[in-house]
């Protein structure tokens, strides 16, 4: 027999209550029928598959009220023990009952019309928990909506496994049944790492390379996946002086800011899903890198900032000068890697002099960076190597290093501080 869309608003009774109430009937028969209305089950859909199940024939009646939907509903909610979020997901149903999203019910021109607001309202809900509920019935997959139905896991949480890909629901919700995890957050943290052991390139000793040569070119054929990019790009300078007295690079911001485009359409298709990048900027230029990443990683609003214990040359008669650097923090679309700890986007750290390179960068910083966005064993890209620090860096975390550097001078360097 077929059952009232309204009777299909509330979940069906299982497990161990499913059981008991057979025994209930077993022992002491059918003591409340099973009310009709339209040649629908509207109330008893329990009671008539328990009788099912035992050989027993049920009882019916006519439903002879006005408003069956308030007939449900009340009943319901008196005679069953249901949740918050278990009521959330029924007003969910019940306002989706004449929009046409995807829902199990079947809209007729008998069904009340009911809004969200409404709808929270009956069922003694907020409408932000409806519609919490109204996103975990379009965009998870039916295990996560049955264990939210039975009470089993709450709307806000199913909201979160609602935000991943198919394919990663089941393995979290795989995860809370077998209990190897107690809640989604312990089981979101258990499947990252198991993504990063199962993406990471496995060496008997760890890899450091260095490469001379075009970082568009070599990034290109690059096969092996980084997890982490960490870079300091031409900032757009046309001329900078070094203490030899020399000028090390002259770029441009033409040159400069189309290097930085192209490369990262390359980092995208490139990196492991979710991987971490961190790109230096100079500040003429800050929001110009900004906006470029912006097209292809998620970038997080506000840069980090890099402290040194001195500041730059300048006039001082006519500009403060400048004592830090930005760093721009991006996360390449897929998987959601983590932060390792929760620090300021303020980091103070002395500047190195191990060698003349006028953009060296703090050995110590690069590591704070590596050991908050990987794990030992992955393999960290810096494309614009320089003096080589990264690549310092990368060996004393114990990761694996593969960097690309166009001038071969500087290439020596780095080779020989590793």
């Amino acid at each position: 027999m077929e059952y009232h869309e309204y009777a299909n608003l509330f979940p069906m009774v299982t497990g161990s209550d499913f059981e008991g109430l057979k025994e209930d009937i077993k022992e002491n028969g059918l003591l409340n029928p099973v009310v009709l209305y339209e040649g629908k089950i509207l109330d008893g859909r329990n009671r008539f598959r328990a009788c099912q199940e035992i050989g027993q024939q049920p009882e019916f009646e006519d439903y002879e009220g006005d408003n069956p939907l308030e007939y449900v509903i009340s009943l319901n909610l008196h005679r069953r023990h249901l949740n918050e979020s278990q009521r959330a997901m029924v007003a969910a149903r019940l306002a989706n009952m004449e929009s046409g999203t995807r829902t199990d019910l079947k809209p007729t021109a008998n069904l009340q019309e009911v809004s969200r607001a409404e709808a929270a309202e009956k069922l003694n809900v907020s409408e932000r928990s409806v519609n919490t509920a109204k996103k975990v019935q379009t965009k998870a997959i039916p295990e996560v909506q049955e264990k939210v139905n039975q009470g089993q896991l709450a709307v806000s949480a199913a909201s979160e496994i609602a935000d991943q890909p198919e394919e990663v629901q089941h393995k979290l919700i795989q995860k809370l049944e077998t209990g190897e995890a107690k809640n989604v957050k312990q089981a979101k943290r258990q499947f990252e790492q198991e993504e990063r052991v199962k993406n990471t390139t496995k060496t008997d000793d760890q890899t450091i390379r260095i490469l001379l040569g075009d970082c568009v070119q070599l990034a290109k054929e690059m096969t092996d996946k980084p997890a982490l990019v960490i870079t300091d790009p031409p900032y757009g300078i046309e001329t900078h002086n070094t203490r030899k007295g020399g000028k090390d690079y002259q770029d441009g911001e033409g040159y400069a800011l189309g290097l930085l485009d192209n490369l990262c359409d390359i980092l995208l298709e490139k990196c492991l899903p979710g991987a971490h990048l961190y790109f230096f900027s100079g500040y003429s230029f800050c929001f110009q890198f900004k906006e470029i990443l912006s097209k292809y990683f998620n970038v997080q609003d506000n840069p980090i900032i890099w402290v040194k214990d001195n500041h730059t040359m300048c006039d001082f008669s006519k500009s403060y000068p400048n004592k830090h650097e930005y760093i721009w923090f991006c996360k390449a679309p897929g998987a959601d890697r983590k932060l390792t700890k929760c620090i300021p986007d303020v980091i103070q750290c002395k500047r190195e002099r191990s060698t003349t390179h006028s953009a060296e960068k703090p050995t110590e910083l690069l590591e704070i960076l590596i050991e908050q966005s990987s794990t030992p064993g992955e393999l960290i890209l810096d494309p614009f190597v320089g003096s080589g620090s990264t690549a310092v860096a990368a060996k004393n975390t114990d990761r694996n290093f593969i960097g690309f550097e166009l001038d071969e001078g500087w290439l020596d360097v780095a080779r020989s501080r590793i």
